[in-house]
């Protein structure tokens, strides 16, 4: 529910005008709505999910039960359909925050070794040990899906628009808003074309000499 009020005046002054309604809720459901806003593919499939689960046979000899069971959702091909999806996204969803957590983990790993002046580089699998821990939950990671996810940050150097830097908003590598990249020190063992990165390779951060950093 929402407020949509009348228009009380509009200057007649024969120019083209795009009236815009916003949708504002409050910080008790803000968050919930934010997952699926009004009219998004999201919110589209949660209401088409729930017309589905209102137009199936309730109970016993068609009475209402207030629910469905097993048998009732395997019979609608269309509401399992819908749950298979929403499942997949929802797997979709955590693992890009789990990968996403893991570079913030990882470029905050790197910062504060190099803080620390230990007299010591980091090896790939230094970083692979620490953080190949999977979760209960999810499973992930694994050593091999930390062993990856490293791999590609060192791939991104060359591939991305930001050079795969990372912004020090909050001066973990000693100085405030400077933007680091990592460096391979050495390869004891180069890898092939297609291959990761070895376990062996010492890595380490050093200032971009680019100060710009796209947002």
């Amino acid at each position: 529910p929402h407020l949509s009020a009348p228009i009380q005046h509009i200057d007649d002054d024969n120019l083209s005008r795009v009236i815009v309604g916003f949708n504002v809720f409050g910080h008790d459901v803000g968050a919930r709505v934010a997952k699926a806003p009004e009219h998004s593919r999201q919110f589209l499939r949660q209401v088409k999910l729930y017309r589905t689960t209102l137009g199936a046979p309730k109970g016993n000899g068609g009475g209402s039960n207030g629910g469905m069971d097993l048998s009732q959702i395997r019979n609608n091909k269309g509401l399992t359909k819908l749950l298979v999806l929403a499942k997949r996204e929802r797997v979709k969803a955590q693992l890009r925050h789990d990968q996403k957590q893991l570079t913030c983990n990882i470029w905050n790993h790197l910062l504060r070794h190099s803080a620390s002046g230990e007299n010591r580089h980091l090896c790939v699998g230094d970083i692979v040990e620490k953080f190949g821990i999977p979760s209960t939950e999810s499973g992930w990671p694994t050593p091999v899906d930390a062993h990856v996810h490293l791999h590609n940050m060192l791939k991104q150097q060359n591939s991305t628009e930001d050079g795969g830097k990372f912004h020090d908003v909050d001066g973990i590598g000693g100085l405030c808003g400077a933007h680091y990249k990592i460096v391979l020190v050495n390869d004891l063992e180069p890898s092939t074309r297609g291959k990761l990165i070895a376990a062996s390779t010492a890595v380490s951060i050093t200032r971009s000499d680019n100060d710009t950093f796209p947002e």
